[in-house]
C-alpha cells in the first residue's frame, strides 16, 4: 500500500517557500502606503489629537522652517 504525505507536510515543503517572499514584499508595500496614508490625514488635521505625534502633524507644524 502507498502511503501519502499529509496536508501540513506538503504545504511546508513546497507551497510556503515559493510564497513567503510574495508575502513579505506585499506587506512591506502596505505598510509603506499606511504610512503616507496617516500622515496625509495628520497633515490636514484629520489624524490622531495633538498631544499624539505624527509625521503630517510634525510635518505641518514645521512648515514655517521651510519659508
Amino acid at each position: 500500500m502507498c502511503s501519502f504525505p499529509a496536508d501540513s507536510t506538503i504545504i511546508l515543503r513546497h507551497i510556503l517557500p515559493g510564497t513567503i517572499s510574495s508575502v513579505v514584499v506585499y506587506f512591506t508595500m502596505r505598510s509603506g502606503t499606511s504610512i503616507i496614508a496617516a500622515a496625509s490625514l495628520s497633515f490636514l488635521g484629520l489624524g490622531a489629537q495633538p498631544p499624539t505625534p505624527e509625521w503630517g502633524a510634525m510635518g505641518c507644524a514645521m512648515r514655517w522652517i521651510r519659508s
